[in-house]
């Protein structure tokens, strides 16, 4: 009786368990987390330089070993929250930077891209402040040039390009308002002008 509920328990765990086994793609970001702020400049979708994009940089591993090339072709980001619609967006980091394929054999160098940029995302101006979580897929397939445009999702737990995978997080703050940016500069002119006049009417200034 025993045997019979721990198999039926080891049944239930597989059948719970995320098919990480089955992924063509593994994906490990350096940090899920990123900060950045909006400014009154729109980012550049084909540059992405702080505080208004904010880079994700990690490894993209290929697990098939079967077939020869596993195409990436696409990436795709979805936010949780609605308010990041408009205002916050993914740029070309992924299509500019990421190779167009690779390859299963662990023996050949295309076998995994890693500890670089993979995608990057663009703060618009006036996107509100707060924590964003959002969802990652890489789209793709495998083999011969009749997957140039597959939109399988490669990422664990399956290839269900429904099945969300890589959750990751922005976090906005305020850009710095014209006025605090004012106040601190005649704050910094006020300082060095004291500074000026100690200096002008110490004994050692006037030798």
């Amino acid at each position: 009786m025993r045997s019979l509920v721990l198999s039926f328990a080891a049944i239930l765990v597989s059948l719970s368990a995320p098919a990480y086994a089955d992924s063509l793609l593994s994906f490990d970001l350096d940090s899920n987390i990123g900060y950045g702020s909006p400014t009154n400049t729109a980012a550049d979708a084909d540059s992405c330089s702080p505080p208004n994009c904010v880079l994700f940089s990690g490894t993209l591993f290929d697990n098939d070993t079967i077939d020869p090339y596993l195409y990436l072709n696409y990436i795709t980001v979805t936010f949780s929250a609605p308010g990041a619609s408009g205002f916050l967006t993914v740029d070309n980091t992924f299509s500019d930077n990421v190779p167009f394929f690779l390859i299963g054999d662990p023996s050949y160098d295309f076998n995994s891209y890693g500890d670089s940029p993979i995608f990057g995302i663009d703060i618009a101006p006036g996107a509100p402040a707060g924590d964003y979580t959002g969802t990652v897929q890489i789209l793709g397939g495998v083999n011969g040039f009749d997957s140039y445009d597959d939109n399988d999702n490669l990422l664990p737990p399956s290839t269900d390009a429904l099945t969300p995978l890589l959750n990751f997080s922005v976090v906005v703050t305020p850009e710095p308002s014209a006025a605090h940016l004012a106040l601190a500069g005649l704050l910094g002119l006020a300082a060095w002008s004291g500074v000026k006049r100690k200096l002008w009417s110490s004994p050692e200034s006037s030798r």
